[in-house]
C-alpha cells in the first residue's frame, strides 16, 4: 500500500467515526455551505483562489494555468500549480484548516479561513481529487445508506480512496496538473456553465491574482481562453486577451505600505478569527490599482467598479479604477468587515490615490487624463467609518501632494487646493496679463477641469475687466481683449448688465477707459464733432474698435449707441446747466460755433428749453451774449431789422462767425429762432419804423 493511500485510509477511518460529534459537524457543514456559499457562482472564484495559492516553495509569483472543462454532467478543473502534499490533504479534509499554518502565516497567499473549497459542494455531491499519487473523492452517496435523521456523516471532509479505474471516463487527464472532477448536481449544469462563462464577460476578475495568467474554458467542446500578459514595452501595463484578441488594457500601479506600530499593536488585540496571523505578523501590505486604458492607451474611467481582495467582492464604490488590498472579508469573501484594519487600509488607499495621480501626472501619455481618476469624496454602501477614513486621508493628501499640471509648464505640478481651471481660456489667449495669477492656472489640456478646487469663469473675468483692460492697453493687445469679450458676453444678458456694463473698460477717442454710462458709438463719422463733445466730457468709443465683429450690438445692449438728437440736446443742456454762473467764462467762440453746428443737425428734438436759451452766441460786436438776449442779423430776415437801424450797437448775432459750419442761412435762422434769438422788438412808445430818427432813441427792448 502506498503512503498516499495509507494517509487517505487513516483520514477515512478517523473522520468516518460516527461519534457524538459527527452529526453536529455534518449539520454545521451543511449550514455553512448553504449560507456562506448560497450562490452557486461563488465556486468559480474559490477554485481560482485555491489554484492561485498553489505556488511551489516560497516564491510569491509563478505562472499558473487553469482549465475549466464541462462535459456531460461533469466539470473538470485543473491547474499547473503545486501538487497536494500531506498537509494539503489534511487541510482539505478539515472543516477550517485550523492546523494548517502555511496559508495562515503567508501574506502571499489569499486564503486563510479554510472553508473556501467547501463552496464546490453547492454544485456537486461527488468530488474527485487527483494529484500526483493521491486519488480520492468526497461522496455523499457513499454514506447515504448509513445516515438517518439522527445519525449523519460529515461526508464533505471524509476522503475515500479512489482507484483511477473508478474515475469518470469523461476527461483525458493531464497527470502533470492537479485535477478536480465534479459530478454536477441534477439541474445545475446550465448554472455551472453560465458561472464559468461569466469569466469571459468579466475577465478583469483575474487581474489581481498573483500567479494565474491563463484560463482555458471548454464547455461541451467549445474552447475559449483568457490570458493576462505583461506589456513588453511598458512593464506597468498589462493586456487581457480573450481568444487571442485583446479585450482590455490596464495600467497597474502598486505601493508597499509600511504598517505603523500603532496599527500593528491594535491588530494584536483582535482574535484569530477576526484577523489572521499573517496580518498580525506583517510589516508591510501591498495596495494595487488597476486603471483601464482604451485602444489608444488613454485612461478609461470605470463606473462604480468592484473592490478587490485579489478576487472581486460585492462591494461597489465610485472610484473610477480597480483597487486591490488585503481586506478582511466576511466568510463568503464578498463583504468588508468593519474593523481597525480595513479602516487603516482605506486611509492608505486615500493617500495612495493622490500619490498615484502624481506619478501618472509625470507621465506625458496620462497627464491630461488624471482628473478623470480623481475622486475627492467616496460614495458607497459600506460602513461610514471606512468612508470617513478615506475622505480624511484624501483631504490631508490634497494639502501635501501636487498632481495638477500647470499650463505654463505641464511637468510643473500644482496642488489641488491652489490649481485654477480657466474655464474661458482667458490666460491662454493673454499670457502676459496678470502673471501672478497665471502661475496657478491648470493645463488647458486637462479633461474634466470642473473637478478642480478653483475656477476662473466669465463671472470672475467680469470682476477684473477694468484691471485687465488697463493691462491690455499697456501691452498693446486691447483690441484682442474686446474681440475675446464679445463672443463670451454678447449673449449673456445677465452678466453684461449686472457685472460688465459698470466696469471702466471701453476705450474712447481720448484714449481713456470708461464705463458704458453716457458713452456713445459716434455721431455719424464726424470726428471733429466727437472730439468737441469729448471736450465737454462726452464719451465716444474709439472708432478703430467699431470694426470688431459683434461689438456694436453688444454695446447697444449696454445702452451704448449712436448719439440721437434727443440725447445730443440733453447732453448740451446738462453741460450748460452744470456750468451755472461760470458759463460765460467757460464758453469760447469755438465752443459756440461747434454747439451751433451740432444743433443744426438736430431734426427731431426740441432745443428751446431754458438752459438752451442761455447758450452764449457770438455777436457783431465780437462779444458773447445769451441767445435769448440776441437779435437776428439782417441777412437772416428778422421781422424787425434791428441791425439796419442800430448797426452793431445792439446784440446782433454774427452770422459770418457761423457760416463756416452752417452755410445755409435758412438752417442757421431756424436754429437761432429755436434758441429764442429775437426776430422782433416791443415798444414802450409810439410806433417806430425804419424812417424814425435813431438819434432820439433813449431805450429799446
Amino acid at each position: 500500500m502506498s503512503q498516499e493511500r495509507h494517509h487517505i485510509d487513516e483520514l477515512f477511518s478517523e473522520r468516518g467515526k460516527n461519534d457524538s460529534n459527527s452529526t453536529t459537524l455534518a449539520n454545521t457543514l451543511d449550514k455553512d455551505i448553504q449560507t456562506v456559499f448560497n450562490s452557486p457562482e461563488k465556486f468559480v472564484m474559490e477554485l481560482l483562489q485555491n489554484a492561485d495559492d498553489a505556488t511551489i516553495g516560497d516564491h510569491s509569483e509563478q505562472s499558473i494555468d487553469v482549465t475549466f472543462h464541462v462535459a456531460k454532467e461533469y466539470l473538470m478543473f485543473s491547474h499547473s500549480g503545486k501538487h497536494f502534499d500531506y498537509d494539503d490533504v489534511d487541510a482539505i479534509c478539515d472543516n477550517a484548516q485550523q492546523h494548517l499554518m502555511a496559508k495562515k502565516l503567508n501574506l502571499n497567499k489569499t486564503g486563510y479561513k479554510g472553508i473556501g473549497f467547501k463552496s464546490v459542494f453547492v454544485i456537486s455531491e461527488c468530488v474527485y481529487i487527483i494529484s500526483n499519487q493521491y486519488c480520492f473523492r468526497f461522496d455523499s452517496q457513499h454514506w447515504s445508506h448509513l445516515s438517518t435523521s439522527r445519525k449523519r456523516y460529515p461526508w464533505q471532509i471524509i476522503p475515500i480512496w479512489t482507484d483511477h479505474w473508478q474515475l469518470p471516463g469523461v476527461f483525458q487527464l493531464n497527470n502533470s496538473n492537479v485535477n478536480f472532477i465534479f459530478q454536477i448536481k441534477n439541474g445545475k449544469i446550465k448554472t455551472v456553465s453560465d458561472a464559468i462563462d461569466q469569466l469571459l464577460y468579466n475577465p478583469n476578475a483575474i487581474l489581481f491574482l498573483r500567479n494565474i495568467r491563463h484560463i482555458t474554458i471548454n464547455i461541451n467542446d467549445r474552447v475559449q481562453g483568457i490570458e493576462l500578459r505583461q506589456s513588453s514595452i511598458q512593464h506597468d501595463e498589462y493586456l487581457l486577451y480573450i481568444n487571442q484578441r485583446i479585450d482590455s488594457r490596464w495600467y497597474m500601479i502598486s505601493k508597499q505600505q509600511r504598517i505603523s506600530s500603532y496599527i500593528h499593536n491594535q491588530l494584536q488585540e483582535l482574535r484569530d478569527h477576526e484577523c489572521p496571523a499573517k496580518l498580525k505578523n506583517a510589516t508591510c501590505v501591498n495596495i494595487r490599482f488597476a486603471i483601464e486604458l482604451d485602444s489608444n492607451n488613454q485612461i478609461k474611467p470605470l463606473n462604480n467598479p468592484n473592490l478587490f481582495c485579489y478576487l472581486p467582492t460585492q462591494v461597489h464604490w465610485n472610484l473610477p479604477f480597480l483597487v486591490n488590498a488585503d481586506f478582511l472579508l466576511s466568510a463568503d469573501r464578498m463583504q468588508l468587515l468593519s474593523n481597525i484594519w480595513n479602516t487603516y487600509l482605506f486611509e492608505c488607499i486615500g493617500q495612495f490615490h493622490i500619490e498615484s495621480l502624481q506619478i501618472m501626472a509625470y507621465k506625458e501619455q496620462y497627464r491630461d487624463d488624471i482628473l478623470t481618476l480623481f475622486t475627492k469624496e467616496l460614495i458607497s454602501s459600506i460602513n461610514q467609518s471606512l468612508i470617513k477614513a478615506y475622505d480624511q486621508a484624501i483631504k490631508t493628501a490634497l494639502n501635501e501632494i501636487a498632481f495638477i499640471p500647470s499650463h505654463l509648464k505641464p511637468s510643473r505640478l500644482l496642488k489641488w487646493r491652489d490649481a485654477i481651471s480657466d474655464d474661458v481660456k482667458f490666460f491662454n489667449r493673454f499670457p502676459n496679463v496678470d502673471r501672478s495669477y497665471q502661475t496657478d492656472i491648470a493645463s488647458y489640456s486637462l479633461k474634466m477641469p470642473g473637478k478642480l478646487n478653483l475656477e476662473f469663469t466669465k463671472t470672475s473675468l467680469a470682476y477684473k475687466i477694468h484691471e485687465y483692460a488697463k493691462q491690455c492697453l499697456r501691452l498693446g493687445c486691447y483690441e484682442q481683449l474686446l474681440t475675446f469679450l464679445v463672443p463670451n458676453y454678447s449673449n449673456d444678458y445677465y452678466l453684461t448688465r449686472n457685472y460688465v456694463e459698470d466696469q471702466k473698460f471701453l476705450l474712447t477717442i481720448k484714449n481713456e477707459l470708461v464705463s458704458s454710462e453716457d458713452t456713445f458709438l459716434s455721431i455719424d463719422s464726424d470726428t471733429q464733432l466727437q472730439q468737441f463733445l469729448s471736450s465737454l466730457n462726452a464719451n465716444f468709443i474709439h472708432p478703430k474698435l467699431l470694426y470688431i465683429s459683434g461689438l456694436e450690438s453688444w454695446l447697444e445692449s449696454m445702452n451704448v449707441s449712436t448719439m440721437t438728437d434727443s440725447r445730443l440736446v440733453n447732453f448740451i443742456e446738462e453741460w450748460i446747466s452744470k456750468q451755472g454762473s461760470r458759463l460765460k467764462d467757460m464758453m469760447s467762440k469755438n465752443y459756440s460755433i461747434s454747439i451751433i453746428r451740432l444743433l443744426s443737425r438736430v431734426k427731431t428734438a426740441s432745443i428751446d428749453s431754458e438752459p438752451m436759451q442761455m447758450l452764449p452766441l457770438i455777436t457783431k460786436s465780437g462779444q458773447l451774449q445769451q441767445a435769448k438776449l440776441c437779435h437776428l442779423p439782417s441777412v437772416l430776415h428778422p421781422t424787425f431789422d434791428l441791425e439796419k437801424i442800430t448797426g452793431n450797437k445792439a446784440d446782433i448775432v454774427d452770422d459770418t462767425a457761423y457760416h463756416p459750419v452752417v452755410t445755409n442761412n435758412k438752417t442757421l435762422r431756424s436754429v437761432l429762432t429755436r434758441l429764442h434769438v429775437k426776430t422782433d422788438i416791443q415798444f414802450f412808445c409810439d410806433t417806430f419804423d425804419k424812417n424814425s430818427d435813431t438819434s432820439k432813441i433813449d431805450y429799446f427792448d
